[in-house]
């Protein structure tokens, strides 16, 4: 390694361990984990739990509601991800279980919530082409078409709301990331820390 890479590494570090500050990164990545089981539980207890609440999405008597579907699916991801990861982000920030708390967010947080967006997304695009088939439908109703219009109303309102939210907390996640990562790796065991390194360094032989 040159010696201009090998101080530009070391400036990097410099700077890492200037802005490093657990605490606060502790507890940015607690505010946003809250802020999604918050978010779900109200939304799926409280303000949507009513029975009618889903009916402006109904395409037909048999048919799929495609708003209610996707929106249960991603509220009950939302609640339940956000309290396992705001109970083990609250035991990392009393330094216990920081490998587990490592573990949920990379794996659960993170892989989980990309495959349950991916799968959330794939049903509103359903529920947008069916609800597109229903409007242009000749032999649909007016009160179909008006239904049509409202589904395409919420599940874009939905939509909306998501991509607002994750910008929030993926920002927050974000600017406190490295910060973060080392509050982690500073309370875990050497073992632990062993294992991550031994991971780091088959996936760069890999790469």
């Amino acid at each position: 390694m040159s010696p201009l890479a090998t101080y530009e590494q070391f400036v990097w570090m410099q700077k890492l361990i200037q802005r490093n500050n657990p605490i606060w990164a502790n507890l940015a990545y607690l505010t946003g984990s809250f802020g999604l089981f918050l978010n779900g539980v109200l939304n799926l207890f409280r303000y949507r739990n009513n029975l009618t609440y889903y009916e402006s999405g109904m395409l037909g008597d048999k048919a799929t509601n495609w708003w209610k579907l996707s929106d249960q699916i991603r509220l009950l991801f939302m609640t339940s991800i956000g309290l396992i990861a705001s109970i083990t982000q609250l035991l990392a920030i009393a330094g216990v279980a920081t490998y587990d708390n490592l573990t949920v967010w990379t794996v659960l947080v993170t892989y989980g919530g990309f495959v349950t967006a991916c799968f959330v997304v794939a049903l509103r695009m359903i529920g947008y082409d069916r609800a597109f088939v229903k409007y242009y439908d000749p032999n649909s109703t007016i009160s179909h078409r008006l239904f049509a219009s409202l589904a395409y109303f919420y599940l874009g309102e939905d939509a909306y709301d998501d991509w607002c939210l994750i910008a929030a907390v993926g920002v927050l996640w974000a600017w406190n990331a490295d910060s973060w990562f080392w509050a982690q790796w500073d309370h875990m065991t050497l073992e632990q820390q062993q294992t991550l390194l031994e991971q780091y360094e088959l996936d760069m032989e890999q790469n």
